[in-house]
């Protein structure tokens, strides 16, 4: 009977054998097809099989982590396990189970993610009251924290203060997030409803004051205690472990039956627009609703903060145009509060500044430690809690003030680790190396400071800080590899599933897996949108499980967003294009809608794009103005439902707006005032990013009517170009900048594709000057017809003004058409759209110009580039010869901006700017023109080149009034605009 079951036995395990394909256990086989399946969706790597466990018809395979970098679907899952069972039980019946990085893959799929990181509503840290419209869709009552990237830190090893990347292709990644984050996603977060925490300082200007509450008034001194302990003291500079928070009082209101408000005078010496900043203590019984009033140049505008959190800190509140006189421009702070409660207030300050932390070599310094060695980190961080609980750990200040010193650079180049200390935030946050590497302590520093942030809220209860419930952060990086040829990089993002302490949970017991979910939506959008709107070979790189300390710190959803590569030629062409950058930062500001509505189980709506063909036209005593919703392609929530209209007076700033239904709005003008206008989309999602600025004022007894036309609708990357050898960015070319870039560094130098990368300093391939690094560049204003208005109202001539977009027709009523051009041009982005964008005159408007100046009308024409972009088709080329009356000559007139006006309006010396400015907009290569045609003269020139810079036409027909003026230069990129625009109005008007 044994012999007989033991026969059996055998005779089954052999049966099993033969049946068992000989490729089921060729675990290289899987790993090949796994590899080549998911490569397919995102560049994950190379798989591995570890082992696969069989047993009987059913089966697992544990793959290597690679794969756990695959954003997984359903579909993609389902493909996996497909390829497993075909290789391990071939036409048999079977099941698989795969797992990578501790999970089967069914587990990293989105959807079944099912727990949620919910934040219970709370009054937000601020409020503007004076707002018409409420967000209800967006990201109302969320607390976004996120930064862009490094900034300047000091170097105590070689006592100097340094980048902390490379100058490479005319940026550093210091800077380079920031022309991401400070003008797109920060206001498109904002405009959703977000409270948005940033780590660096927000204003680039260099201009700074910072008024105490002692400097405060009040009509009554009763109303409010001064305290001497536990608020702001203005000490510059700022040395080791000093905490300018800790070193001066703060206010504290006594009575709040009569209002009695705490007034801080804030004018500055140069009227601009200013970032505001308040601060005060959060006490025990603190309100949740104290009213400031900013006042800007006239204008009232009211913002609620919640002092039950954020005390102690600089809080943003806005930005505001602040002019110099002090009765126009003031913080006024009620000292109303519920019954029970009391209004706080401290410093407020106005303006970026200089930065006036000092540092100091140590002795004791040490080499710079990677994000993700976490071993070296825990170790540093446990030794320096040592140090810092011991009273013997303080230095010799005599000693540290004595070689310490300032970087000298504006506020907002310098790393998080450096505002930290001038906002408040504890050491203990901020210097956990005991200042032996600022490096180290500048990356670790800001998961660290977000948790500061939330200490206290219910996102972190037991922790200290501020109490505000951050619901999400991100840090926003460029610095995801290089290729010796012209391929993309493309995006990268981390998460970490266990924080410092190895736990797999937030502090409310949710799982940290959540952010996985928050990582895949923000790589899919971006890459998505990308491949959509630009490239589609735009490369989806790892979703990646790692522990990099950005991404294991914070007590919140948190990610590290590898955009691209900085360092890549190909990557950078994309990227340093504002239009990339604007559609970039709406897919990051999408994918935290996106994430925040799953985890809260909201209503989601996307904020509309900006209005196109906006127009202002005067009938009927009435200013009519209208504008034309954009519809967003890739996202069908996105329609505008209603529109937010903001008005600026004369020489005051922007009014807090007014909703209007429709698209157009009418009113009728008081004469002689100038009205600059805006307009902002809007639905339940938020408000769309701001128009160009339109103009108009009217006078009663004018003779002549004055059509301003903003043709100036360009922004674009400096113009590169590529060979088998060398690629680059031209050093004479600096593109158009959204409003102002402040991530160019100065102009590249190595072109030669095979010098290798050595350090910082001596960068190879696209090694570049940092003579620009202290200052923003001034690019496309798009508020020209504002400035072109200013000198028609002052020669009391009305005007009103178009878009060229808007322009159909031109009424007999307009004696004078001005057509801005800037730097327009015809321009190519990308390979998914075949057509050239930002032409100067498409023929409808060459049509319509043509048949205005052959009827006597008076035209001038102003633009770096009109002979250029004309001079290609033979329609553009008659146009520009037999209307504009020029023709090309060439297209590098000069190179240093000298310009010698004379014969029609008098003779002028003209400075063009052509190198990047602050104010003017660069004019790096303008055109030359000659005359063409009976009546045509040339009426100035180059100095350096004596080629034609402007021409000048009178209509030899006696009987036709005509006149052109046209000038191959920017009017707003001289130092001598108004002269120039003046004289020219008046010749054109004799």
């Amino acid at each position: 009977m044994r012999t007989h079951l033991r026969y059996a036995l055998v005779c089954a395990l052999l049966l099993s054998l033969v049946s068992m394909p000989v490729y089921s256990l060729n675990k290289q086989q899987i790993a090949d097809s796994i590899t080549s399946y998911a490569n397919r969706f995102a560049s994950v790597g190379t798989m591995k099989v570890v082992r696969v466990r069989q047993s009987g018809n059913s089966a697992e395979v544990y793959v290597n982590k690679q794969l756990s970098y695959l954003p997984f679907t359903d579909e993609r899952a389902n493909g996996i396990r497909s390829i497993c069972k075909q290789l391990i039980f071939g036409s048999n019946r079977g099941v698989v189970k795969v797992f990578t990085d501790g999970h089967e893959i069914s587990e990293l799929i989105p959807c079944n993610i099912t727990q949620h990181f919910s934040i219970k509503p709370v009054t937000p840290l601020v409020t503007n009251t004076s707002h018409p419209h409420k967000v209800t869709d967006g990201l109302q009552g969320s607390h976004i924290a996120l930064y862009g990237s490094h900034g300047i830190y000091f170097n105590q090893r070689l006592d100097a203060w340094k980048w902390q990347r490379a100058k490479i292709l005319t940026t550093v990644e210091d800077l380079y997030t920031t022309s991401y984050t400070l003008p797109f996603l920060v206001p498109m977060l904002e405009n959703a409803g977000a409270v948005v925490l940033y780590p660096r300082e927000r204003d680039t200007h260099t201009a700074e004051l910072v008024v105490d509450d002692r400097n405060a008034t009040c009509s009554n001194p009763k109303a409010w205690e001064h305290t001497s302990e536990g608020g702001y003291f203005d000490k510059r500079p700022l040395f080791e472990r000093e905490n300018p928070f800790t070193l001066g009082g703060y206010a504290v209101s006594k009575q709040n039956h009569n209002e009695q408000p705490l007034i801080y005078r804030i004018a500055m010496p140069q009227e601009d627009d200013y970032a505001v900043y308040v601060s005060y203590k959060t006490i025990a019984n603190s309100t949740e609703h104290a009213k400031y009033e900013i006042v800007h140049k006239g204008i009232h505008t009211t913002f609620s903060v919640n002092q039950k959190m954020g005390g102690g800190t600089w809080i943003y509140v806005g930005t505001f145009r602040i002019g110099t006189n002090d009765n126009e421009n003031y913080i006024s702070l009620s000292n109303i509060a519920d019954k029970g409660e009391v209004v706080t207030s401290d410093a407020v300050k106005i303006g970026g500044g200089i930065g006036h932390v000092a540092r100091y070599r140590g002795v004791d310094a040490i080499e710079n430690v990677k994000s993700n060695d976490n071993e070296t980190l825990a170790a540093l961080l446990t030794a320096a809690d040592q140090q810092l609980s011991q009273a013997d750990s303080l230095r010799a200040d005599s000693i540290a003030r004595l070689d310490a010193f300032t970087s000298g650079y504006p506020r907002w180049i310098e790393g998080s680790r450096y505002f930290f200390q001038y906002a408040g935030i504890p050491d203990s946050v901020y210097n956990f190396t005991d200042s032996k590497n600022d490096y180290t302590d500048d990356y670790a520093s800001r998961g660290r400071w977000v948790n500061y942030l939330a200490g206290g809220s219910q996102v972190y209860p037991d922790g200290p800080g501020l109490g505000i419930p951050v619901n999400i952060f991100l840090a926003f990086h460029s610095d995801a590899g290089t290729t010796l040829n012209d391929s993309i990089i493309g995006t990268l993002i981390i998460y970490n599933e266990f924080d410092d302490e190895k736990k797999y949970e937030y502090e409310n017991g949710i799982t940290r897996l959540v952010t996985r979910n928050y990582a895949d939506l923000m790589q899919t959008q971006i890459v998505e949108d990308m491949r959509a709107l630009y490239a589609p070979e735009w490369q989806r790189r790892q979703l990646m499980n790692s522990s990099y300390a950005e991404a294991r710190n914070p007590k919140m959803p948190a990610v590290l967003l590898e955009l691209l590569s900085h360092q890549n030629f190909a990557d950078l062409r994309y990227g340093l294009d504002p239009r990339v950058r604007f559609s970039i930062s709406r897919s990051i500001y999408k994918s935290m809608l996106r994430f925040l509505e799953q985890q809260n189980r909201t209503q989601l709506t996307i904020q509309p794009l900006p209005v196109h063909n906006f127009a202002i036209r005067y009938d009927n005593q009435k200013l009519r103005l209208s504008w034309d919703a954009t519809s967003d392609m890739l996202e069908p929530t996105a329609d505008a439902t209603f529109y937010v209209l903001y008005t600026r007076t004369n020489d005051g700033d922007w009014d807090n707006g007014q909703v209007v239904k429709g698209n157009s709005f009418s009113f009728v003008p008081q004469y002689g005032v100038r009205y600059d206008f805006r307009v902002h989309a809007a639905n339940k999602g938020g408000l769309s990013m701001p128009s160009e600025v339109l103009s108009a004022c009217i006078f009663s007894c004018s003779k002549d009517m004055a059509l301003v036309v903003n043709g100036f609708t360009r922004v674009g990357a400096p113009e590169c170009f590529v060979d088998s050898t060398t690629a680059g960015f031209r050093p004479d070319s600096y593109g158009v900048p959204y409003l102002k870039d402040v991530c160019y560094i100065g102009p590249q130098y190595e072109f030669l594709r095979s010098i290798p990368w050595m350090s910082d300093d001596n960068q190879g391939f696209g090694a570049s000057y940092a003579n620009y690094a202290t200052s923003v560049m001034a690019g496309n204003m798009f508020d020209y017809p504002s400035r072109h208005g200013r000198i028609l109202q002052a020669k009391g001539i009305s005007y009103v003004s178009t878009s060229m977009s808007a322009l159909q027709e031109i009424p007999e009523q307009f004696t004078l058409v001005d057509i801005i051009l800037g730097k327009q041009k015809q321009t190519t982005l990308g390979v998914v759209k075949h057509t050239t964008d930002f032409k100067t005159f498409d023929i409808e408007h060459q049509q319509l110009i043509t048949d205005y100046v052959n009827h006597g009308g008076k035209l001038l024409v102003s633009g770096a580039y009109i002979a250029t972009d004309l001079n290609g088709d033979a329609t553009d080329r008659l146009f520009l010869n037999n209307t504009l009356h020029a023709q090309y000559a060439t297209h590098h007139a000069t190179t240093n901006g000298n310009i010698n006006i004379r014969k029609a309006i008098g003779h002028k010396q003209v400075k063009l700017q052509t190198t990047p400015d602050e104010e003017l907009t660069v004019c790096e290569d303008p055109d030359g023109i000659d005359p063409q045609g009976e009546g045509a003269i040339c009426i100035g020139r180059y100095n350096d080149t004596q080629v034609s810079a402007a021409v000048a036409w009178q209509s030899p027909d006696k009987q036709n009034k005509a006149r052109t003026l046209v000038y191959a230069f920017p009017l707003e990129s001289t130092l001598q605009f108004g002269d120039l625009l003046d004289s020219s109005i008046t010749w054109l008007l004799k």
